[in-house]
């Protein structure tokens, strides 16, 4: 009875491991599985709630995967996959009245690098923002008093600096 469901858990995880693979493609090497950082320059942004607005309209779009601010140095972080283009972005954020001009683009080699991995750690207690851990008030403005907008801290207590 054991070995029965040894082999059927088995099963159901080589199963899920084909489903999981027919669904990206089973391409894990292509150039759209590649996240990318582009860094926007971004004028008027002065507050989180520019934060939010240019979160809100660059979320639905596709390829978009997160987003990290400066709000003294004015800079956007956003990393995309293809189809999202810098063009396409510039002109989301331009269009809803701050202006933008790009400033560099990088490919992410390590998940870890990325905003959506960070925004992770966030959930989890005592990183990041809305937490109440050494890196919650290292690296955010209200001393990690919840929901600041901007990307939470690695596990060791340092954010990367846009």
């Amino acid at each position: 009875m054991k070995k029965m469901l040894f082999l059927a858990g088995v099963f159901l995880l080589l199963a899920t491991a084909v489903v999981t693979a027919q669904n990206s493609g089973g391409t894990s090497g292509s150039s759209s599985d590649v996240t990318h950082r582009a860094v926007f320059q971004v004028e008027n942004m002065t507050c989180g709630a520019c934060y939010s607005k240019i979160n809100s309209v660059l979320g639905p779009l596709e390829g978009f995967s997160g987003m990290g601010a400066n709000l003294f140095r004015k800079l956007v972080a956003v990393d995309f996959k293809d189809p999202l283009t810098t063009e396409e972005i510039q002109a989301a954020i331009t269009g809803l009245g701050y202006p933008a001009t790009l400033d560099s683009v990088e490919s992410l080699e390590d998940e870890k690098q990325t905003f959506a991995y960070m925004q992770s750690l966030r959930r989890s207690p005592g990183y990041g923002c809305g937490g109440s851990g050494p890196a919650a008030s290292a690296s955010c403005p209200g001393g990690g008093q919840g929901g600041c907008g901007l990307p939470a801290a690695s596990p060791s207590g340092t954010a990367k600096d846009i």
